[in-house]
């Protein structure tokens, strides 16, 4: 429970916060401003008048930079026991800029003598008797500091209006704007901080939706500041989660950003104009208090991986270009008691999204169609070779069709040669070759299952080595497999750059040993007994016996003959890392176990030793990472996905409740990974143009957020929705929905090939925000792509929802 005071000094009114669990929160300055220029507006408010018994109107008035501005907040004390503050903000140009001195010190003197009636509700104001509190009393410049650094600051974010509706202009160079610009402002930003009182040691754990997920060696860390752009969160907040007390602080955004225009600025500046109402939201931990705060427009610091790969913040500022505007936010104040981390993570988010009440995307075909339209051009990108080589060519940038190579992008900051995507057969993770020919058979047949036949065939014949382990790589333009890493003569896909010792990633081999068994119970379910590939699955679970430790994991890479890889780059920095990829071959191995029961006693031991081993290990810390290839050390959507999804199915295995703890724990962190509100999009882009919305779009990792989002979330879909039947938990199945929607967007279909060469292409990943723009990589609103992997989502994940659903499915395919 939150109550809401007023305190006053000579230099006016500031809300003081009571927390009835906890230290109370006080905003200090409720008024600051910087300016493009670098002064800084430091004020308290002139007048506080009570509306109602929970209700507060405050305001303040100044001049700078040739504009009258003037801030009127409502607080309000709401039925929750949380806090809000409505606030909006005008602007306006004036020519009247001076005042006497004598004035400015007697509103100074006089602000004291008024204090505020908490108790009473009446239209009574509280004022500094000829303070100027309107946006035409110009003058008073007290509180302002020039030269201010963007690290000591911290502020608010907004709706954006002129006398003409939203503005959509912005100039393409600073030297236009400085013609566009009054002389000295250029451009204002708002600030709010709430302050905390903390003990130094004490432990505190914070959280922004889809990409700040902190972990346990973090809980002491000072003097640390994390702020981040409203469109790189899946939904703007933050929180602080203190573990001693249970007590979670969320502050957030609950009016959200509607627009964005295209910054004013040159490459490697960090300060520029830009028309927007995006913000930013974050914290920073001093060694006695935490500052949370918010901006408009956004301060993205004290690092950024916006602008640069050296990760300068950025920082954006409303340009004072028009002769009105005003703005309009809101936010909330809310302190929750949950029994750990993870629940902490999923009430703030779940509270957010009856702000945000997000709705599937409206699609203009259905699901089924959409994996129909996948599917038709799956089918289009296979070929064979005259060495044997089957498979489907399925890396390529879908505006330029199947024979082109793929767009380059950056993965963790590093170039991507798309060239490299050519010629390569690739098994495992971005490209699940053995999946295509499995759903390929199963839903078209005829001449797809000897297609299908050569695919694995081939497979099986060039790749797997007789101890088990496999190449999941094949050059076919060299006629040779290729190790994951370690080959220097290799291509160099995204996650092919790692050390001198050749070997494979164990996700890259679960994988296609995964399909081989799916594919062989299709095929002999259709009267084609292919025992060869249920004796090639076999062999790589027995490799991974051999290989597993005995607490129960796996090491994340291996050689060929069963040495690890670990504690070196690309394989972790410790054992806490090296074993991230643990969870991934739970599910192969039950599945195994099902087919060769009474011989397959040893997978289902495997898969619950290593289910322990994660349960304890990492699901009761709230940690999940290494999930991707890219870097295992860095938190990933991925790695909390496969590990709801595989202890969900334990659970349904076995029936033992600490699998289905186990599999909600997770799963209440995977589900904050996506979207549940619109992030605008820029005018002009691909995104914007394709009427994009990010709801329902997953962030990928802790480097970039929300700021690029996929559709990976669509493999285990199946999984969340009956796991939030099982346990009674809607939010999981109602995300479920948004995730399955939202996940179509632009892919082209008969009456709409969105610019691409067929129909069924889609990007593979979308910019909502930009990722090291001025290195070359990701501006907002991009689309780049594709690699493979987008199928298998698409068509396999997706219809395993479907089939989930109980959905008819009786419509022919598209030819």
């Amino acid at each position: 429970m939150l109550k809401l005071t007023f305190a006053n000094d000579v230099s006016g009114y500031y809300p003081l916060i009571q927390n009835m669990s906890g230290p109370p929160f006080i905003v200090e300055y409720p008024v600051v401003a910087r300016y493009l220029h670098g002064n800084t507006t430091r004020r308290r408010y002139a007048q506080v008048r009570t509306v109602s018994k929970n209700e507060w109107r405050a305001v303040c008035g100044w001049c700078e930079a040739e504009y009258a501005f003037e801030i009127v907040d409502l607080w309000r004390e709401d039925e929750g026991g949380g806090i809000t503050v409505n606030r909006s903000f005008r602007a306006t140009r004036t020519m009247n800029d001076t005042v006497s001195g004598s004035r400015r010190d007697q509103a100074h003197l006089d602000i004291a003598l008024y204090p505020v009636d908490h108790n009473k509700t009446s239209d009574r104001s509280y004022d500094h008797r000829d303070a100027p509190t309107g946006a035409g009393s110009c003058g008073d410049h007290s509180g302002i500091a020039a030269g201010a650094s963007d690290d000591d600051r911290h502020v608010i974010a907004a709706e954006v209006r002129d006398h003409s509706g939203y503005t959509r202009e912005a100039s393409a160079s600073a030297s236009h704007l400085h013609g566009l610009l009054p002389q000295g402002g250029g451009g204002v930003q708002l600030q709010l901080q709430l302050a905390q009182l903390v003990s130094p040691h004490e432990a505190v754990r914070f959280h922004a939706p889809g990409i700040l997920y902190a972990s346990n060696d973090q809980l002491h860390q000072c003097n640390v500041t994390n702020v981040y752009m409203d469109d790189r969160l899946t939904y703007p907040l933050v929180l602080g989660y203190h573990p001693a007390s249970q007590a979670a602080v969320c502050f957030a955004r609950t009016r959200l950003s509607t627009f964005a225009e295209q910054p004013v600025r040159q490459r490697d500046q960090a300060r520029y104009a830009q028309k927007t109402d995006t913000g930013s939201l974050g914290y920073t931990r001093l060694e006695h208090k935490i500052v949370y705060q918010a901006y408009l427009p956004y301060f993205e610091g004290q690092q950024s991986v916006a602008l640069n790969a050296e990760k300068t913040p950025a920082s954006a500022f409303y340009p004072l270009t028009d002769e009105f505007f005003e703005l309009s936010v809101s936010y909330e104040l809310q302190v929750m008691t949950h029994e750990h981390y993870a629940a902490a993570v999923l009430g703030a988010f779940k509270r957010a999204a009856k702000h945000s009440t997000p709705e599937p995307v409206q699609l203009p075909f259905s699901l089924e169609n959409s994996i129909r339209f996948r599917s038709s051009s799956l089918q289009r990108s296979y070929r064979e070779h005259s060495n044997g080589a089957a498979g489907f060519f399925f890396h390529f940038d879908p505006r330029h069709g199947y024979e082109s190579p793929p767009s380059g992008f950056g993965a963790s900051f590093v170039n991507i040669p798309h060239e490299s995507y050519l010629t390569v057969l690739e098994y495992g993770f971005t490209g699940r070759q053995i999946n295509a020919a499995y759903t390929t058979a199963k839903s078209v047949g005829g001449e797809w299952w000897d297609r299908g036949k050569r695919v694995i065939d081939f497979f099986i014949q060039r790749c797997q080595q007789p101890s088990g382990w496999m190449y999941t790589l094949y050059e076919v333009a060299q006629d040779r497999p290729l190790y994951s890493f370690g080959d220097p003569t290799a291509p160099k896909l995204h996650y092919v750059a790692h050390g001198t010792v050749g070997g494979n990633y164990v996700r890259l081999m679960v994988e296609p040993a995964y399909d081989l068994l799916l594919a062989y119970q299709l095929y002999r379910d259709n009267g084609r007994l292919e025992s060869l590939w249920l004796e090639a699955a076999i062999r790589f679970a027995d490799f991974l016996v051999r290989c597993q430790n005995a607490d129960g994991s796996w090491y994340r890479a291996y050689e060929p003959n069963g040495t690890p890889l670990k504690n070196a780059p690309g394989f972790g920095d410790d054992e806490f890392s090296s074993k991230s990829a643990t969870i991934i071959p739970v599910m192969f191995l039950l599945a195994l176990w099902q087919e060769v029961k009474d011989q397959g006693g040893r997978y289902y031991e495997a898969a619950k030793q290593a289910a322990d081993f994660v349960l304890a290990t990492y699901v009761a810390q709230d940690h999940y990472q290494g999930g991707t290839l890219d870097n295992p050390n860095v938190i990933d959507k991925e790695a909390a996905q496969y590990s709801t999804a595989a202890l969900f199915t334990l659970y349904k295995h076995t029936g033992d409740s600490r699998y289905l703890t186990g599999a909600e724990r997770a799963a209440q962190i995977f589900t904050t990974w996506n979207y549940i509100w619109h992030a605008p999009t820029l005018p002009g882009t691909a995104l914007a143009n394709a009427g994009f919305s990010t709801i329902g779009c997953g962030g990928i990792n802790s480097i970039w957020g929300g700021g690029v989002v996929d559709i990976y979330s669509l493999f285990f879909l199946q999984e969340l929705y009956e796991l939030g039947q099982t346990v009674g938990e809607p939010f999981y199945c109602e995300m479920s929905k948004l995730i399955a929607a939202g996940t179509q967007q632009l892919l082209s279909y008969p009456d709409d090939l969105m610019g691409f060469a067929d129909i069924g292409m889609q990007p593979e990943g979308f910019g909502v925000c930009w990722q090291g723009v001025d290195d070359g990589f990701i501006a907002k609103g991009d689309i780049w792509g594709t690699l493979g992997w987008i199928y298998t989502a698409g068509i396999f994940g997706l219809g395993r929802y479907l089939d989930g659903l109980k959905i008819p499915d009786k419509q022919a395919p598209v030819t």
